[in-house]
């Protein structure tokens, strides 16, 4: 109790689905994609029930849901093995997005964050142009299409054996150390009929989705026609420019470890209907972030701090453990024997009942 009233009990939030792109976290209402994004030659992502959020964690997930809803930047703090990643990747899951992550330290400068010119490399672009198709392949998996997409069973089957084929010609080529010319344009030939193939099946199956999968098939054609010249060098947008575009979540890992002058250069980025100068690559290139672009990050309070600059611009989430009965037998049976287990709880138990009566209640929050 505080102040001689009771403090109400915290409930451990709710999630369920409602429907047409929502998903409700405790009283947070969050927009949800309803296609995965992973190439087709990777595991999924993993699937993290509730069920694996314990104490402190399931709280946190509704404080981190309303500021996912309202677009706001979020600082993670809390020390090393407490649950960031965790908490994040759950969030992603149930959401339906793409999380890309990022691991910062003192090495970090700005061309591993905004891009870099790197030597031309054709490969590269051919890479860029099957992840068009294969965006345009999920538009067709969508709930509310899977029913036209059974009865055409024969023009699925064919476009998923040619992504298939063309992630394993990727894949010899890579390992090969000289590419010859003609092996690339066959394959560049073979990503072009595979895009027309795509485009065949999304007029047929997704009609009611044409300005998403043009956008997308104008993007491969105009990647496929592109041909890098030998010897030159070439722009290649980073992991914040990547996600930004696309609409996917980033998450900056360390990121007090990082140079403060290197991250203030997201400020900008942060703001609300921020926008990003690329002047980099020459010139100055606007990136407007997707809508449904958002940017989190994390951070060992034992490490450092971050710039007040951006401390400012982000919500700050302060994971604290608990005393809870989950998180302490999470913790200790993830370390000590199982015949152990049930004596070093109670133990744990008893430890902070003692100090919760000779320590004041602000020292232990």
């Amino acid at each position: 109790s505080e102040f001689g009233f009771a403090l109400p009990k915290e409930e451990e939030p709710s999630v369920y689905t409602a429907g047409d792109g929502v998903v409700y976290i405790g009283a947070a209402r969050v927009e949800t994609s309803n296609t995965v994004h992973y190439p087709l030659n990777s595991q999924p992502p993993v699937q993290v029930g509730l069920e694996t959020l314990h104490g402190h964690l399931s709280f946190a997930l509704g404080s981190l849901a309303h500021a996912t809803a309202l677009r706001w930047p979020v600082l993670l703090v809390a020390p090393s093995g407490s649950g960031k990643r965790t908490l994040l990747t759950h969030l992603a899951s149930q959401c339906g997005r793409h999380l890309h992550e990022f691991c910062a330290s003192s090495s970090t400068d700005g061309t591993d964050l905004l891009g870099s010119f790197e030597q031309a490399n054709g490969l590269r672009t051919l890479r860029q142009a099957l992840k068009c198709i294969e965006r345009i392949s999920e538009l067709l998996f969508l709930p509310g299409i899977q029913k036209k997409s059974s009865s055409n069973n024969t023009l699925m089957a064919s476009l998923l054996s040619g992504l298939l084929s063309a992630h394993e010609d990727l894949v010899i080529l890579d390992k090969d150390a000289h590419v010859d010319v003609n092996t690339s344009n066959n394959l560049r030939l073979k990503l072009q009929n595979l895009t027309d193939d795509a485009v065949a099946a999304a007029q047929v199956i997704s009609p009611s989705l044409e300005s998403q999968w043009k956008e997308l098939s104008s993007r491969a054609y105009t990647l496929l026609d592109k041909k890098g010249q030998k010897g030159g060098f070439e722009w290649v947008d980073g992991i914040v420019v990547t996600a930004a575009e696309a609409g996917h979540w980033l998450l900056i890992d360390n990121v007090n470890l990082c140079n403060a002058s290197v991250l203030d250069r997201l400020n900008s980025l942060m703001e609300p209907n921020g926008t990003l100068l690329l002047t980099e690559g020459g010139g100055g290139r606007e990136v407007l972030p997707h809508p449904d672009f958002r940017l989190f990050f994390a951070m060992d309070p034992g490490y450092g701090e971050i710039s007040r600059a951006m401390r400012n611009r982000c919500l700050e989430l302060s994971l604290i453990p608990g005393c809870d009965m989950a998180s302490a037998s999470l913790s200790i049976r993830k370390n000590i024997p199982a015949c152990l287990h049930n004596q070093l709880l109670d133990l744990h138990v008893r430890l902070y009942d003692s100090a919760m009566t000779i320590l004041p209640t602000s020292v232990l929050r």
